[in-house]
């Protein structure tokens, strides 16, 4: 099975193409350019360049969240488009998996975080490949609280974020290297293949972000209501 996947969650752009277990091919960019201006163009040379016609794919696995408003929707959009245009299967992927998936080969406990702004991750914890607790928007400091005396895989730009405080106060914790630290659309196109073959795909029509919580902008318009 030839999946598609898409991550435009963070900062970090990419896509990858996956054929079962094997990655053929994957562009990873972090830049200043936004992903409606970047993604397009980096998901063509992709296909060009491992020579795939995008007819050919599959399925596309995109992650959902939670993550930067505009960028999951812009993911989202994109993956959406294909899908009804080819007429192929969708698979969202929590965000937070993807980031664990990242870890999966190193067995105990893994938290990844996404920064959530104001001292704030949206979080999970992770045990031998196994999310074994609820999707969170948790308090740096609550989750120090509940990883002290953990010895914890941490990754994330949440980390990247508050790095000096965590290294302060979780100096058991340990950290992924850079290539793995934020999300990877390969994790995420393998993700996908297995929920395809667990017959997991989501329906085009009522697959949306996972925000955890409102936009700003929304959360604006109804403070101006009260």
């Amino acid at each position: 099975m030839r999946v598609l996947g898409i991550d435009t969650s963070t900062a970090v752009g990419s896509a990858s193409v996956a054929e079962d277990d094997i990655i053929m091919g994957e562009f990873y960019i972090e830049s200043k350019m936004t992903h409606s201006t970047k993604f397009m163009p980096m998901l063509s040379e992709l296909l060009q360049t491992i020579d795939v016609d995008v007819k050919d794919i599959d399925a596309v696995a995109v992650t959902v969240g939670p993550g930067s408003f505009t960028g999951l929707r812009i993911g989202l959009a994109h993956a959406k488009g294909i899908c009804h245009a080819l007429n192929k299967p969708i698979i969202g992927v929590n965000t937070l998996d993807a980031l664990a998936y990242n870890a999966l080969f190193a067995g105990g406990v893994v938290c990844p975080m996404l920064d959530a702004r104001n001292e704030q991750v949206y979080t999970a914890v992770y045990e031998d490949g196994r999310r074994v607790s609820d999707y969170m928007g948790i308090s740096i400091y609550d989750l120090i609280h509940e990883l002290t005396g953990r010895k914890a895989i941490i990754l994330g730009d949440g980390v990247r974020r508050y790095g000096d405080i965590f290294a302060d106060r979780l100096p058991d914790a340990k950290t992924l290297p850079g290539n793995l630290m934020m999300p990877r659309a390969s994790s995420v196109a393998l993700l996908g293949g297995k929920r395809m073959v667990e017959g997991k795909a989501d329906d085009i029509y009522k697959i949306v972000p996972f925000y955890m919580r409102k936009p700003q902008a929304e959360r604006l318009r109804e403070l101006k209501k009260k």
